[in-house]
């Protein structure tokens, strides 16, 4: 497959697919079961007023409305993302926010000329949204080209599965309903993609990056943002691996698929919601 027909895969999951619509559908949600992390990448990114940051993976603009207060109207601000529907909400966000200075396109990080979209940028900064490409090494090295000298690059990825209940317990579950589905490759574009902080090293010195550090970052987070246990229900079905299982399936599975969501949540449910460590 070429890296053209892996991104546009990518770009049709993420916008009119179920990933997309399930993030935009739960956005509140989401963004408050992230903000730890974004916190997180945003202060090891120590941006500065009136710098010019670039947020991969922006997603519904959690991220981009952050570092938009951080470097003011002095500063400027773009988000990029593959998904229409989710860049969208970001506009929109940014334009009720009142925030002048940044903006959010839908492009390609991978492949887009980035001096087209107003670079070389200061900071390069990503909450989630680098695990995806097609070609890493390809990738970070279009981001290494628009950055100017002494430029940053910050991000924050998952630690393997078994260490993240969030993708755990839902596995365990699945597995069972499912027992000759084949093993996912630990080096796909996907979540657990950056899983190892030594490929995370390897990819970003061949593509050009130096001073690299990798810190581990682990937050207690509110699986989908809300305590309110149905509410968290549904949102398991739109967002995650449910959401494929779910998709063409028949009146018995999808009941099996309900039934082993619930008994996650449930395993997972605190009077704060489903708490578990995001490590990072």
């Amino acid at each position: 497959m070429s890296v053209a027909e892996a991104n546009s895969g990518q770009a049709e999951y993420w916008s009119t697919g179920i990933g997309g619509q399930g993030w935009v559908a739960f956005q509140e949600g989401m963004d408050r079961q992230l903000a730890p992390f974004g916190d997180a990448v945003i202060s090891a990114a120590t941006v500065l007023p009136g710098e010019s940051i670039l947020d991969v993976g922006c997603g519904c603009g959690a991220t981009t409305l952050s570092l938009a207060a951080l470097t003011g109207t002095t500063g400027r601000v773009l988000g990029v993302d593959i998904s229409e529907s989710m860049t969208e909400v970001a506009r929109t966000r940014l334009a009720t926010a009142g925030h002048l200075h940044a903006s959010a396109t839908v492009a390609d990080a991978q492949v887009v000329d980035l001096s087209s979209l107003g670079g070389p940028f200061d900071v390069v900064v990503s909450r989630f949204g680098v695990m995806f490409f097609a070609d890493p090494v390809v990738a970070f090295a279009n981001l290494r080209a628009h950055t100017r000298t002494g430029g940053r690059l910050a991000f924050v990825c998952w630690q393997g599965p078994k260490l993240n209940r969030l993708f755990s317990d839902f596995g365990r579950e699945f597995a069972k309903l499912f027992p000759d589905a084949p093993a996912p490759d630990p080096l796909a574009p996907g979540p657990m993609a950056f899983a190892d902080p030594d490929r995370v090293r390897s990819l970003l010195t061949d593509a050009g990056w130096t001073a690299i550090e990798v810190t581990e970052c682990v937050r207690p987070m509110q699986l989908f943002g809300t305590a309110n246990f149905e509410e968290a229900f549904e949102a398991s079905l739109l967002i995650g691996g449910a959401s494929r299982l779910l998709a063409g399936a028949d009146a018995a599975t999808v009941t099996a698929i309900h039934d082993a969501v619930r008994r996650v949540l449930t395993s997972q449910w605190t009077p704060d919601g489903a708490v578990v460590d995001g490590v990072c």
